[in-house]
């Protein structure tokens, strides 16, 4: 399966970006993502990778490590597709909350949605895969818009008793209380949204029992379609989970043999050395945003022997050393 978010997000992005008198135009090129095509189509889809580098763009122009809160206003349900409109006829929170669950995969498949409980308490857990390194500003946005739709329902009871967040701790954190207005913890093991069970189910939204199972069916048929990939994403995908795996393991864990494979690859314009490199490019940007992981360690998680070769590599790649790549983003979380 390729990762990928809906255009909901980049387009809410732009709307941000907007109304903070930035141009969003440039960050899209630089990301790789075409804005025009998305405003065309909005149902359609973006490569979390590219996501994550807008998602990085937009934090640097703006200079705000808080900038996925403020996306969150500019997005709205129906934006989801038919998720969305099945959210808005489910009869209260606590349903929403389990259709995204089950459902979860529409919006983005580069993580995973699990529900806790503990006493009172529901908790909405997000965990990036496997080697898929998700931004930060993307969880906030996420635990953002959730908090803006429970706001948006009659309840009057507090929905969010604590938020549990991954990300390092930013030197300016009040912009997380003032939105969350609940305590908060950084450098935690995953990103966890507590939410009152009571609070959940007095959230009372549409309830419309027939066209939530409308609504359901067509959901059902976007996941059906979203599983259709090419031979390149299927490469992509468990070279993403294994990056050490060779073009004969890959072919293996797709059924095929490996001359079927390389056909198959060529007759999408690719081969398995370019597939490789794109992987490894993409997620040494992405672990090096991770301020927690040193460029040795960075180094080895991508396969190199040390951290010199991946040196070479990477100022071959994007023309600056990955010290330098690095040190921009740490200044930038600290503004």
């Amino acid at each position: 399966m390729a990762y990928t978010t809906l255009a909901a997000w980049p387009l809410a992005i732009a709307k941000a970006l907007h109304a903070q008198g930035f141009d969003a135009k440039p960050l899209f090129v630089q990301a790789g993502i075409n804005q025009a095509e998305l405003i065309e189509h909005p149902s359609g889809r973006v490569d979390t990778h590219n996501m994550s580098k807008l998602w990085q763009l937009a934090q640097d122009t703006t200079k705000n490590p808080a900038f996925g809160l403020s996306v969150a206003p500019h997005v709205q349900p129906m934006h989801f597709n038919a998720l969305g409109l099945l959210l808005l006829t489910c009869e209260d929170l606590s349903q929403v909350v389990e259709k995204i669950h089950e459902y979860g995969h529409l919006i983005s498949n580069s993580v995973t949605i699990k529900i806790k409980e503990k006493n009172t308490l529901v908790g909405f857990t997000l965990e990036p895969i496997e080697n898929m390194p998700i931004s930060p500003l993307a969880i906030d946005g996420f635990f953002a818009t959730l908090m803006l739709m429970g706001k948006d329902t009659q309840n009057t009871l507090p929905l969010i008793k604590k938020v549990e967040l991954h990300r390092p701790t930013p030197n300016k954190a009040q912009p997380w209380f003032d939105l969350f207005e609940c305590p908060i913890q950084f450098n935690c093991q995953s990103n966890i949204l507590w939410l009152d069970k009571t609070a959940l189910k007095a959230s009372k939204i549409m309830g419309d029992k027939h066209l939530a199972r409308h609504n359901e069916t067509l959901v059902k048929q976007q996941l059906n379609q979203l599983q259709d990939q090419s031979w390149t994403a299927r490469t992509r995908q468990i070279l993403i989970q294994e990056l050490e795996s060779s073009l004969i393991k890959v072919a293996q864990q797709l059924n095929i043999n490996e001359r079927s494979l390389r056909r198959y690859l060529q007759e999408e314009n690719t081969n398995f050395r370019q597939i490789l490199q794109t992987v490894r490019m993409d997620l040494c940007q992405s672990y090096l945003i991770d301020q927690q992981l040193s460029i040795t360690d960075t180094a080895l998680k991508l396969g190199f022997s040390d951290s010199s070769n991946f040196s070479r590599a990477f100022v071959n790649w994007f023309g600056q050393s990955p010290s330098q790549f690095k040190q921009q983003g740490a200044l930038t979380n600290k503004e």
